[in-house]
């Protein structure tokens, strides 16, 4: 309960980026029955991960 921690931080709430919507969305489908990428894991996600990681090592 909040109100019994008047202490407490208020909470914040931030839109998730288009990356992790995506990666949520993965996640929420479950197991993709299609790895054609060899990753044990959705493709959807792990395409994800790879363009979270292509962004993130983009020189700015």
């Amino acid at each position: 309960d909040p109100a019994a921690t008047p202490d407490a931080p208020p909470v914040t709430r931030t839109n998730p980026s288009p990356e992790d919507r995506a990666t949520f969305s993965a996640l929420l489908a479950g197991p993709d029955p299609i790895d054609d990428d060899g990753t044990n894991e959705p493709d959807a996600l792990s395409r994800a991960r790879r363009r979270r990681l292509a962004t993130a090592s983009r020189p700015a």
